[in-house]
């Protein structure tokens, strides 16, 4: 067997650092995904390593103190046979174990998009992926890898208020694909379930290939899937009642205010600016040349008095330079809400409802509750470890199993040992392998 070796690089204060051999006391991995993104798990490493640096003190008198910051870019990497395979992690936290022994905390690109605040979004009209995408992650560093099956996927509806990867499970969701980290980036591609004697066989592990600790578990199934679509719409001022949305005092700052649900018009007054507008001799309201409607994806200026409130679709940005009072107020969307369900007879009822898929509306719903019934239709799970091999995520693979059976299955969960012989505990979803 090759031999494996373990090691954590990173750069503090312009120095590059290395950790490597036996001075990684212990790394190991947990890669996750769920294949039609009922969930967008976070991948995380842990690594202990032992160092006699005094740059490493958790003290003041530490060089590297500041250094280690939170999402500090980490390279987690297994030299074997010859070549190099690396995950990009970001640092979490870090502690002192004893006065030599460092423990670090990673989590993948999601991590920290689990992180980092996302305002909301509505979109009126079906808008292509990539559009969506690049709004949703515009305040990361990631940029969306968008494999080519997705180009004519659309997005339309709301996307609440929450993190940056609560709002892309609500997109992969809704768009049946997936989201796995790629390198720095992230890459989204259509979510792939095991079949039947498919087109291209899918990867082997074979039994040579894995130790003889394996089990086998059927999963319940599930009778009754529902499905709650949600489309949008207005009545009209006239036909509508005006909401209080936001009201607070603020102190002097800069401010983002979003939407507790989707609004079709919004306007308020307050600290920030009081907006006072600006219309020509007709009454028509002066907006900023770059402006499509108060309302909208677009961002929007409104002529004011002082300064502007900047909105965008599901939020009104707001600076304040003297402390006071502001209101929101607005016209909300109403949403027709419409069940979709699949039953299956059984003697025993199992059943599940998705209600909070916002951006499920009445013409994907039908494709994306066949998405769920196929995935929940995948009974078997096998857990094996595996000997050294590059395994990869979200991909089909056919096990050997038991009684000389195989089975078809998604990888959905990996827990690597990386100080420990790059010995790989996979999980996979699926099914019994029935050869034509």
């Amino acid at each position: 067997m090759a031999e494996t070796t373990p090691i954590i690089r990173m750069v503090l204060d312009d120095t590059p650092i290395e950790f490597s051999g036996s001075d990684v006391l212990e790394c190991s991995l947990l890669l996750e995904i769920n294949p039609i993104s009922a969930v967008v798990p976070v991948s995380t490493a842990s690594a202990q390593v032992f160092t006699t640096d005094p740059r490493f003190s958790i003290f003041s008198d530490g060089e590297f103190f500041n250094a280690l910051s939170k999402h500090l870019p980490v390279d987690v990497v297994i030299r074997w046979d010859n070549y190099e395979i690396s995950w990009k992690f970001y640092l979490d936290s870090w502690k002192m174990e004893s006065e030599n022994i460092l423990n670090f905390e990673l989590v993948d690109l999601l991590g920290v998009c689990a992180n980092t605040d996302y305002p909301g979004s509505f979109w009126e009209e079906a808008t292509n992926l990539s559009i969506v995408l690049n709004d949703i992650l515009k305040e990361t560093t990631a940029i969306p890898a968008i494999d080519l099956n997705l180009d004519n996927v659309t997005i339309k509806g709301w996307i609440p208020p929450s993190s940056v990867r609560d709002a892309l499970q609500q997109v992969c969701f809704a768009a049946r694909a997936t989201v796995t980290q790629v390198g720095a980036n992230l890459g989204f591609k259509l979510a792939s379930l095991p079949i039947q004697n498919p087109l291209i066989p899918y990867q082997d592990i074979l039994n040579a290939e894995k130790t003889d600790d394996q089990t086998v578990t059927l999963l319940p199934k599930i009778t009754d899937i529902e499905l709650i679509s949600h489309d949008y719409y207005n009545l009209g001022e006239a036909a509508q009642t005006v909401e209080e949305i936001y009201s607070a005092w603020l102190e002097p700052g800069n401010y983002i205010i979003s939407y507790p649900k989707p609004y079709w018009k919004v306007w308020g007054e307050g600290a920030g600016a009081v907006p006072i507008y600006v219309t020509t001799e007709d009454g028509r309201v002066i907006v900023t040349e770059d402006s499509v409607g108060v309302w909208g994806d677009a961002t929007v200026r409104i002529a004011t008095e002082l300064e502007t409130f900047m909105f965008g679709s599901n939020y009104v940005s707001v600076n304040v330079t003297t402390a006071g009072q502001i209101t929101l107020w607005g016209y909300p969307w109403l949403s027709a809400d419409r069940p979709h369900r699949h039953q299956e007879i059984s003697d025993t009822s199992n059943a599940i409802t998705i209600e909070n898929a916002m951006l499920v509306n009445s013409e994907n719903a039908t494709d994306v509750l066949a998405k769920i019934v196929e995935y929940y239709n995948l009974r078997h799970q096998t857990r094996v470890r595996v000997f050294p091999t590059i395994l990869t995520l979200g991909g089909l693979y056919k096990i050997d199993s038991f009684r000389s059976k195989q089975l078809l299955g998604v990888g959905e969960r990996f827990e690597i040992d990386l100080a420990g012989g790059f010995l790989t505990t996979a999980t996979f979803r699926g099914m019994e392998y029935i050869p034509e």
